[in-house]
């Protein structure tokens, strides 16, 4: 299977049928010697399904998003939190656009620099704080479905 994050049931059966038949599609539309060239494995067109269509493989400026986005609370733990929220947001509304991944080429930089501008104090109880969303951030990056609608 080409794409790990789609379960096998019927709707996955059926999305995998409609991903093979696109990428059909582009092979014979494209110029025949690069075509070839993927089908014999000499070069690989990634995320051939959405060649053409959409973005793909994203690294989205997280710091520049971040300060775009204002977090109603005065609690050093409230505005660590909505980061996350923030930055969850930012990856779900990315990838039901986009295909391919999504990387964060800066991520502990645009935090810290975030967290920073926010003026969270360096305290044991943040550091913890931190360490706690960062935990469910991760927790919810490995089991998230969002992009497929669930």
């Amino acid at each position: 299977m080409d794409n790990a994050a789609v379960r096998i049931n019927f709707a996955s059966s059926i999305y995998l049928k409609g991903v093979d038949s696109r990428k059909f599609e582009v092979l014979n539309s494209i110029p025949p010697e690069i075509s070839q060239m993927h089908k014999c494995g000499d070069i690989h067109i990634h995320d051939l399904e959405s060649f053409g269509e959409t973005h793909n493989c994203l690294t989205p400026d997280s710091l520049k998003y971040l300060n775009e986005h204002e977090i109603a609370t005065d609690s050093d733990s409230g505005k660590i939190y909505a980061t996350f929220e923030e930055i969850k947001l930012l990856i779900i509304n990315m990838a039901n656009n986009q295909a391919g991944g999504i990387g964060f080429g800066n991520f502990d930089l645009d935090l810290g620099t975030r967290l920073e501008n926010l003026k969270i104090e360096h305290s044991s109880e943040n550091v913890r704080t931190l360490y706690e969303a960062t935990r469910q951030f991760i927790n919810w990056i490995n089991k998230t479905r969002s992009r497929f609608c669930r």
